[in-house]
């Protein structure tokens, strides 16, 4: 059923809408939706489907493409995936793309900058979100989808009922293309990006390091704590992560936590696509000798 529609604000990419029980208490209660526009982070009010309210229109440093993100369980924090702010740079720089050259931008000269960057806004007053920085990951590789489990699961909202031991809130999900899975914590908050850490990661393809529109383009967790994460090129992977709930040894809704450190944390369960047959055998016979793509944390 068509309800109305928010068009105030020109193309809107993804959006996550939520029934608001933030920290801002003019809204508790309000149908708020967390918009990706291209050019801004756009928060709007819904509540009202005839008369939907734009609360904020907010840029932040290098925006290019804003592609996607995610809340945080606090409500306080949201992260966000810029996809075109690793490959927009001066021509004749080594990540120069000519998919940047008919964009016009807040923030020309383009600087692109070839690592990841996840970025980070303060939104505990929704109608005046602050940037606060970036975390910037450690492969060449663009972002594109990024989740928070944690509160999704124990709402029962990812097609399950709600849970009591859901995944941990702590951990952000990024399927970044080329970089596969990268797993944050993301504990330290919104005002200290520097405190986030990578605490594991799977990479689908270890053969590639290059900003390209290949590899991982999006993920879900089941409640169970299997990640499926679906590559471009490479087919669909499930992975058993270690340390996805915060309760050691529990087995109320979910698997058992083995209450290890990001470990040898990942096992491939499947995958199936084209071609994928030979990538699963690839990167089976490498998982022994890499440790730099099962885990930071890894001893193997």
């Amino acid at each position: 059923t068509f309800a109305g529609c928010a068009g105030n604000d020109g193309y809107t990419h993804d959006a996550q809408c939520v029934l608001y029980d933030g920290p801002d208490e003019a809204f508790q209660g309000s149908e708020i939706c967390f918009a990706f526009n291209e050019d801004t982070v756009t928060i709007w009010d819904v509540s009202d489907k005839s008369s939907p309210v734009i609360l904020s229109r907010t840029l932040y440093e290098n925006q290019i493409y804003t592609h996607q993100g995610w809340v945080t369980s606090d409500w306080k924090t949201l992260l966000v995936d810029d996809e075109l702010d690793e490959l927009c740079a001066e021509e004749g720089s080594s990540a120069y793309s000519s998919l940047c050259a008919d964009l016009s931008l807040d923030f020309e000269p383009f600087t692109g900058h070839e690592k990841t960057r996840t970025h980070i806004f303060d939104i505990s007053e929704l109608r005046w979100p602050r940037y606060t920085g970036y975390y910037e990951h450690t492969d060449v590789s663009i972002d594109h989808n990024l989740y928070v489990w944690g509160q999704v699961h124990a709402k029962g909202q990812g097609g399950n009922p709600p849970m009591k031991n859901p995944p941990s809130s702590k951990y952000a999900y990024l399927n970044n293309y080329i970089a596969g899975l990268r797993i944050l914590d993301i504990s330290a908050g919104a005002d200290n990006p520097g405190g986030f850490k990578e605490t594991g990661y799977f990479d689908i393809a270890p053969d590639l390091s290059s900003l390209e529109f290949l590899g991982a383009w999006s993920g879900y967790m089941h409640p169970s704590g299997v990640y499926a994460i679906s590559s471009i090129d490479r087919g669909l992977f499930f992975l058993q992560p270690e340390n996805v709930f915060d309760t050691a040894g529990s087995t109320s809704d979910s698997n058992t936590d083995s209450g290890a450190v990001w470990g040898v944390a990942f096992a491939i369960i499947a995958v199936s696509a084209v071609g994928a047959f030979g990538a699963a055998i690839f990167l089976s016979s490498k998982q022994k000798a890499a440790k730099h793509y099962v885990s930071n944390d890894a001893t193997l």
